[in-house]
């Protein structure tokens, strides 16, 4: 078996990654458990803004950011985050909205238990100077 160092996606193992909880809602009504990984010369804030763009736009529900864990020790930082993202999957699958393996089985309802390991685990955005919310309803 080839190691991954030797495989042809190790270029992209070895960036730099970060798992994402993201809220919908205000009050909450999901949250989203995801991954990203540092393209080119973006730093942590550019990479977790371009996300927070991409699924508000894809979102009619105000998305805030809740906090983030990022991976940038060891050989395959990327892999990590992608790893510890599906053990949050696993770990959190009472809480899941929708069938794994579909599209939306990143979404998770916002169970006390997800909301408390978010709280402990994970960095906040003011502390990385990362806005929580970047999109307003009108007439909010």
């Amino acid at each position: 078996m080839t190691s991954l160092a030797n495989s042809p996606s190790a270029w992209w193992y070895q960036r730099q990654g970060v798992v994402y909880f993201f809220g919908a809602g205000n009050p909450l009504v999901a949250i989203k458990i995801g991954v990203s990984t540092l393209m080119n010369k973006n730093d942590w804030r550019a990479c977790v803004r371009r996300r927070h763009e991409q699924i508000q736009t894809s979102n009619h529900e105000t998305i805030e950011l809740l906090g983030l864990i990022r991976f940038h020790d060891g050989e395959f930082p990327a892999r990590d985050a992608e790893l510890r993202e599906r053990d949050l999957h696993k770990q959190f699958a009472a809480l899941q909205l929708f069938k794994p393996g579909t599209r939306g089985k990143e979404w998770f309802k916002p169970g006390g238990v997800l909301i408390d390991y978010i709280r402990e685990k994970s960095e906040t955005p003011e502390s990385l100077n990362l806005p929580r919310v970047i999109a307003l309803l009108n007439g909010v």
